[in-house]
């Protein structure tokens, strides 16, 4: 006979858009005791709808019904795998970048949730945002999302991560994207550690295969001119975010 577990543990992953959080998921979802969405209830967090994001969203009935109000994302082949391993997953969770807007919401729908926040270098971020801003065809991306705003929303996102650590003492790891997608074993093993679990054949081969072009992608031309690298340096808030990863390893 099935049994079904119902006691799952919830996380949520978030971090400045275009930080990583979505190679993150697709890293950990290689986990066996892991199913993450994928943006699944991006839909849900203006200040309107953040009140329907609850416990009763990540059951399996409700979580694979995927409706266009909660989210733009609808991949069958992201979702098939994770359906077939849901009754028996330990963790359930999902990633949208702007979570660390409603900490203290997820808080108090989800008491004992976990958080994984990452951070990636600034310059790249704001590459990335330009990238995307100038691209015409990029339906999902507006154009006023330049290097300037990226940067505000880098900064704006670390002291949300770091209010909740500090102010709400909230259950969350904070790690670099360079340090995980680096192809550091030891980070990993912190994450699955930092989440109770043990450690995964499949999520180690997924790593490796994912970490093993690192050379090429960390050497990738930045889009950025130098006025904008400028922008970058004199107003990326970059001591502070190390500080919040110091300050997250003392917890």
């Amino acid at each position: 006979m099935l049994i079904v577990k119902h006691n799952k543990e919830f996380l949520f992953i978030s971090g400045c858009d275009r930080s990583g959080t979505t190679a993150l998921v697709r890293l950990l979802n290689n986990h066996e005791k892991i199913c993450l969405g994928m943006e699944r209830y991006k839909g849900l967090i203006t200040k309107d709808c953040v009140s329907r994001l609850n416990k009763d969203r990540f059951k399996k009935e409700n979580f694979f019904n995927i409706k266009d109000e909660e989210t733009n994302i609808q991949w069958d082949y992201f979702y098939d795998p994770l359906k077939e391993k849901f009754d028996d997953c330990d963790i359930v969770g999902d990633k949208v970048p702007r979570y660390f807007q409603i900490y203290d919401d997820i808080e108090s729908a989800f008491p004992k949730a976990k958080h994984i926040f990452i951070i990636r270098d600034p310059f790249d971020v704001a590459s990335s945002w330009k990238v995307r801003a100038k691209d015409k065809n990029d339906i999902n991306w507006v154009s006023t999302n330049d290097v300037s705003r990226s940067i505000q929303v880098w900064n704006m996102s670390l002291k949300k991560a770091y209010h909740f650590l500090k102010a709400k003492n909230g259950n969350m790891l904070v790690t670099r994207y360079e340090d995980v997608f680096s192809g550091n074993q030891s980070e990993l093993e912190r994450i699955v550690s930092f989440l109770g679990l043990d450690e995964s054949s499949n999520l180690l081969e997924s790593f490796q295969s994912l970490t093993q072009d690192w050379d090429k992608r960390k050497n990738k031309k930045s889009a950025l001119n130098e006025d904008e690298i400028s922008l970058v340096k004199n107003n990326a808030e970059i001591d502070f975010s190390n500080h919040l990863l110091n300050y997250s390893l003392l917890k």
